[in-house]
């Protein structure tokens, strides 16, 4: 895409972020479907950092219903795409190979996966990141990575003036969808929610006011009723399951935009 393409890209991102609050699912979809629309985006998701060091997930578009269980939270201690952008701030990026995936440490016992070529993390100082899975190779190149960081910057400033009551909303409908349906109790459920955030047992029971053996015998259940392996995987985000992943969508390049309901 060449510079004054981005530029048009940027001022539309920009005009569709500041006619009307919008719901981080709303933001995602337009992301796919029109501004990386040359990217051939298979999924995206927006992460946002939270003071104890977690991202947090926001948004998505491209997922699965099914799949949001998937879509979890993750620690900037965790060696993934997301985090390195985030501490570094520059862009990630990662090809569907082997070789590359074992660079992260929740990859690294992941196969390639044919449905994406090319995983790219961009932060959005200082609230969080996006997340994007493109079918293409990316080019790489000083324009597309300042078209990137761009985006990640106009998404950082819209976190920072988004209203408070929108993000509590899209908070509270991620927690909902990733234990909705599953048979936890209501124990469980603080407990699982406090996994997801990275706290260990000792930490939980003191928040909870609970034995930290009981809160390891219920942590042993939870993984058991959600099928995942333990602490990790309540933490891994969607993009790093890769069986998980959707097919690719097929986007056209005059596609507008539906509206979705707030999340």
């Amino acid at each position: 895409m060449r510079p004054h393409m981005h530029e048009q890209k940027i001022s539309e991102l920009s005009g569709f972020l500041s006619r009307s609050p919008r719901s981080y699912n709303e933001v995602a979809q337009f992301l796919s479907l029109r501004i990386l629309d040359e990217y051939q985006p298979v999924c995206l998701y927006i992460a946002e950092l939270i003071e104890t060091g977690v991202l947090c997930p926001l948004g998505s578009f491209g997922y699965e219903s099914k799949d949001i269980v998937n879509f979890q939270e993750v620690s900037l201690q965790e060696k993934t795409p997301m985090t390195l952008a985030v501490s570094s701030n520059h862009p990630v990026i990662a090809s569907n190979q082997v070789e590359d995936l074992s660079k992260f440490t929740v990859l690294e016992v992941m196969e390639s996966n044919p449905n994406w070529s090319t995983l790219i993390s961009v932060p959005a100082y200082p609230n969080g990141a996006f997340t994007f899975l493109s079918a293409i190779p990316f080019r790489n190149d000083a324009n597309d990575r300042l078209f990137l960081i761009a985006i990640g910057s106009l998404l950082g400033l819209y976190g920072q003036s988004i209203p408070p009551a929108l993000v509590d909303a899209a908070r509270l409908a991620k927690e909902q969808t990733n234990l909705e349906g599953f048979p936890l109790t209501q124990r469980q459920l603080v407990i699982a929610g406090k996994l997801e955030r990275g706290f260990n047992n000792l930490e939980i029971s003191q928040e909870i006011g609970f034995s930290e053996s009981l809160v390891r015998q219920e942590s042993v259940a939870i993984y058991e009723k959600l099928n995942v392996s333990g602490r990790k995987a309540m933490q891994a985000i969607h993009n790093l399951n890769l069986e998980a992943i959707v097919k690719t969508l097929a986007v056209k390049e005059d596609a507008e935009p539906s509206s979705e309901p707030a999340a």
